[in-house]
Parts: C-alpha cells; sequence; structure tokens
C-alpha cells in the first residue's frame, strides 16, 4: 500500500498524478494549476497551495474550519488533558516525559486480526486500480491504526488523507460534507472515528456514496456508547440497526460488528462518572488522570466479552464495511 503519510516525499506528488480526479468545491468543476494555487475552470475560484498541499475549501466552510484549526492545533483540541497540554507549552523539553504519563484512553479496539486482514484485502483488492480516500485522517491515523498495519505495502492502490486542517500527514486539506472529487472518482472511502463530529451525518454519506465507484466500498468506525468528545464538536450516537439504515441507500453491507467493546463503554463511563464528582476543575482532571491508570487495563476483557451475542447492544464502537450499490440516490449537492 502506497500510503500519503510522507509529506516530504509524497504529499505533493500525490495529488498532482490525480489533478483530474479533483474538483472544485464550490461547483465541482475541473481545476488546473496556476502557479501556487488551484483553479476553478468553472467558476474560477483559487485555492492556496501551501507546502504542497491544497486547501480546496469553500468559503463557508473556510470560516467555519478556523475555530478547529485555532483549538486544535494551539490549545491541543477540546477533548484533551488542558493540564498536559500546558505544561508541554511551558517546558517543551520534557515533552517525552509528558507524553509517557499522559493518561490512556478508555478504549481499545478488538477486531480481531484475521477479520482486519480480509477488510485490508477488500480494500487493497478494490483500490487496486484506483485510490483511497482516508477522511478525517488526523495527525497520524491514529484512530484506525490496526487497519493501516494490515494494509500490505506491496499493494498498488494509493491512500489520499484528507482532513481540515494541515496534520502532518495530511494530503489535501477539505471539508468532509464538500468533498473536492468528481464523481465516481475514489474505489474506497474510509471513515474512523468521524461521523459523530459531523454535523449532517447523512448528507457526509451522501457526498462519500456521490464519490465512491460503483462496486467501490467503504470502511467506517462509528461510535455508540461513547463520552461527549468535541473536536471540534460532538453530535450523534448510531446504533447497530441504525449504522445498516444510514448507509442502506447507497452501499451493500460486507460485513460488520464490534470495533470496541462494552467494557471500554463501562470504563469510559466511569471515567467521567468519577471526575463528576467534584467541581473543582483541578480536582476533576486529576481523578479523570488516576481513574483513567486504573481502568486502563479492564479494557482488555472485551477481547473476551465482545464475543458475546448481545455485546452490540452496548458497544463502545461499531465497524461497518459496505459495497457502493448502483441502485440511484439523491445526493445531498446543495
Amino acid at each position: 500500500m502506497k500510503k500519503a503519510s510522507d509529506k516530504n516525499n509524497q504529499a505533493d506528488f500525490i495529488w498532482k498524478k490525480h489533478l483530474k480526479l479533483l474538483a472544485c468545491p464550490e461547483c465541482y468543476g475541473d481545476l488546473y494549476e496556476c502557479g501556487e494555487k488551484l483553479k476553478c475552470a468553472t467558476c474560477n475560484c483559487e485555492y492556496v497551495i501551501r507546502q504542497g498541499v491544497p486547501f480546496l475549501l469553500t468559503h463557508e466552510s473556510n470560516e467555519r474550519i478556523k475555530q478547529f484549526v485555532k483549538t486544535h492545533l494551539i490549545h491541543g483540541g477540546q477533548g484533551s488533558n488542558k493540564v498536559f497540554i500546558r505544561l508541554k507549552n511551558r517546558f517543551p523539553s520534557m515533552s517525552l516525559i509528558f507524553d509517557a504519563i499522559y493518561p490512556p484512553p478508555p478504549t481499545v479496539n478488538i477486531i480481531p486480526k484475521q477479520t482486519y486482514c480480509e477488510i485490508a484485502h477488500l480494500l487493497e483488492k478494490v483500490g487496486k486500480h484506483g485510490i483511497i480516500l482516508n477522511i478525517g485522517s488526523g495527525e497520524k491515523t491514529s484512530a484506525g491504526w490496526k487497519l493501516w498495519k494490515h494494509l500490505s505495502p506491496e499493494s498498488q492502490a494509493e491512500v489520499i488523507n484528507i482532513d481540515i486542517a494541515p496534520f502532518a500527514n495530511v494530503n489535501v486539506v477539505a471539508d468532509a460534507l464538500r468533498l473536492p472529487f468528481k464523481d465516481a472518482s475514489a474505489s474506497c472511502m474510509i471513515i474512523q472515528s468521524v461521523l459523530e463530529h459531523i454535523p449532517e451525518p447523512l448528507s457526509l454519506i451522501s457526498e462519500i456514496a456521490r464519490v465512491t465507484k460503483i462496486g467501490g466500498c467503504v470502511y467506517a468506525e462509528i461510535p455508540f456508547i461513547q463520552g461527549f468528545h468535541p473536536d471540534p464538536n460532538d453530535y450523534q450516537r448510531y446504533t447497530f440497526t441504525g449504522i445498516q439504515h444510514i448507509f442502506s441507500n447507497y452501499f451493500k453491507e460486507i460485513r460488520s460488528g464490534v470495533s470496541i467493546g462494552p467494557t471500554s463503554a463501562l470504563c469510559w463511563i466511569l471515567r467521567e462518572y468519577l471526575s463528576m464528582l467534584t467541581n473543582s476543575e483541578g480536582f476533576s482532571l486529576f481523578i479523570k488522570f488516576i481513574s483513567s491508570w486504573f481502568l486502563a487495563p479492564f479494557r482488555y476483557l472485551d477481547y473476551f466479552m465482545a464475543k458475546r451475542k448481545d455485546a452490540l447492544r452496548i458497544a463502545c464502537e461499531i465497524y461497518y464495511l459496505g459495497e457502493r450499490h448502483n441502485k440511484e440516490g439523491t445526493y445531498a449537492r446543495k
């Protein structure tokens, strides 16, 4: 798999290689290079290229995303531990120490290795002669590192990382609700821990369907029972049947199941419950720090609990793999 993670060597090359697949996010017209910008041949909108990465955002998206960039890149994200962020900013030489003691997340992904291998193999097979779009890739694709671990380095499929901020591995800065790609231009779409942060989730799925080729596939990991984690915001949760329903207009399910089990959900709730027993922000963060480390070992019970037949009823997160069918759908274009 040709991962688009080394910005110095590949970022500029990847989007230029697939320039014919890119589209203006305002009108979906053709784009062409014009110096250090991309310009739309239809509406004449211009998009800046910074350090080899095109910023393909509509004016509306730009205004909305400015707040996210300020919150996430400067303050560490609304879901981060503010004390650690302040300490790292004040004592940068001790960053490695702070990273080592940073409280662990309350979750652990328990999708079996064999299942991940099968999913990765399908993504590679379908994406062999096309591109794979990783929407909401983040800084290091950390939300779904197990999937990337099982993608073969020999695969000919190319991954283009997309996010609303210029993180280290991002190849195209864009809004997921206005993907700057032409209809049926991608073979596979990946959205891991993204849907809950989108204010219009059905519009996102419609947009994903628009860009995905018939016979292509989508792989998603979506939360069910999780605490509120705004990054920059947090809007919704989905049950197992809810996930099947929202994808059914455009995709046929191939497989689905528990990606993060019920014990992780319990650990998350306990951590938040204990930290809210005090009104002191400092003491609350201290309780969350201690409880995170105390509860961390219990997460691994999910390797057993997630196999229970009723695990889907209180799962922390659910995964979905679907194939783009050829039924007509109505895209949520504006």
